[in-house]
């Protein structure tokens, strides 16, 4: 009896074992194959009825069919969201972009404009429905919408696509895609100044690799366990999974600062625009609360809506 149990608890463990080989197997051809997906979110009869004046063409959004751009968004970052999805129409890099709309006024605003920006794609969120009100920065309920992205990041790795997640208050002004080739798994702006690190994944390229996929695993599997601690925030963590080194060979590109400037940077720092006249993607960090980076985008003419 006892030889028994012993070899079915065996046969437990090859099968579990089994399980997960065929899984990471699985995500590595995924990764590896994923040029020949099907993009089954991407409306192509929305894009074929947008207006002829609009400057992407359902061929220009198919030139980068496995790569999304991903924002989250609710009803208090509309106004930031929307000018940001402005700039990046207004490039010509007619990427593919899903926003995560984690309320239902942003979803319901958003889907509408769909028709006029081809290639966007509006999803709900599938958690809990977060307020529609201005978020305290590192307050416990804007930790929890920020601590939602790690999530939606993985799932689209796990569908084999590359992943360009921006938050709302960023302004494209020439298209990005041309830095993220090379020899990396992730691409972020790094706040510090080397040998130091405190990478912001505000604006952060995933490309679709084991090391990867297996970092941003790790990435969500951290922030489950801590989600009791409502200070605890997405970006601390990655951070310290990337001092440790826990994923071991995990590539990261840093992000030129001249070109992917952040609010301090582009704003705070005496003559950095004078010197600097050809950033590609501004973050506005650094600008605390909504109201402060929307004056700062007027004041500099960047204000599109």
């Amino acid at each position: 009896m006892a030889v028994s149990v012993c070899n079915a608890v065996l046969v437990r463990r090859i099968v579990v074992l089994g399980i997960f080989f065929l899984s990471a197997y699985l995500l590595i051809r995924v990764c590896k194959t994923h040029q020949y997906l099907n993009v089954q979110w991407l409306e192509v009869s929305t894009l074929k009825n947008a207006p002829s004046s609009l400057r992407c063409s359902v061929a220009d959004i198919e030139k980068r069919p496995t790569t999304v751009v991903l924002a989250t968004t609710n009803a208090a970052f509309l106004a930031l969201t929307e000018n940001m999805l402005e700039s990046i129409k207004r490039t010509g890099a007619c990427p593919n972009i899903t926003v995560i709309a984690e309320d239902e006024p942003s979803y319901q605003y958003l889907t509408k404009r769909k028709n006029s920006q081809p290639g966007l794609h509006v999803q709900k969120t599938h958690f809990e429905i977060t307020l529609s009100e201005h978020l305290v920065i590192n307050s416990p309920m804007y930790n929890q919408f920020v601590n939602r992205r790690p999530g939606y990041i993985l799932e689209f790795l796990e569908k084999g696509y590359d992943v360009l997640f921006v938050d709302s208050d960023t302004f494209w002004f020439k298209d990005p895609f041309k830095d993220f080739h090379g020899n990396f798994d992730i691409a972020m702006h790094n706040e510090k100044s080397y040998p130091n690190i405190a990478f912001c994944d505000g604006l952060a390229f995933y490309r679709c690799t084991e090391n990867t996929f297996q970092f941003v695993k790790a990435w969500v599997f951290l922030l489950e366990i801590n989600k009791r601690n409502k200070m605890t925030t997405d970006q601390s963590i990655m951070n310290g999974l990337i001092a440790q080194e826990h994923i071991p060979g995990l590539r990261i590109k840093v992000l030129d600062p001249d070109s992917y400037p952040d609010g301090k940077l582009y704003f705070l720092t005496k003559d950095w625009r004078e010197k600097h006249k050809k950033p590609t993607v501004l973050h506005l960090s650094f600008i605390l609360g909504n109201s402060a980076k929307i004056n700062k985008l007027r004041k500099v003419g960047l204000w599109l809506t």
